[in-house]
């Protein structure tokens, strides 16, 4: 059985800020190398699925928002 999302997150964090750094890099460009309609078909189905669980009170939508700013504030530090 894989990791819980909060395990991941947390040996995430873990890691030293230049392997941090250096993921965030790789999940970039993998990003960067899907073809573009893919990539915003796959971006707007996210946003109407977060829009559609926010309207129905999902915790998680607003937890998987705190992981990415947690993400960027440990960027710029």
């Amino acid at each position: 059985m894989g990791l819980s999302a909060k395990e991941l997150e947390e040996s995430l964090l873990a890691l030293p800020l230049e392997e941090r750094a250096r993921l965030v890099d790789r999940l970039i460009g993998s990003l960067e190398a899907a073809p573009s309609a893919t990539w915003y078909e796959s971006w707007d189905q996210e946003i109407a699925s977060r829009i559609e669980a926010r309207g129905k009170g999902d915790l998680q939508v607003n937890e998987g928002k705190a992981v990415v700013d947690k993400l960027w504030k440990s960027l710029e530090e």
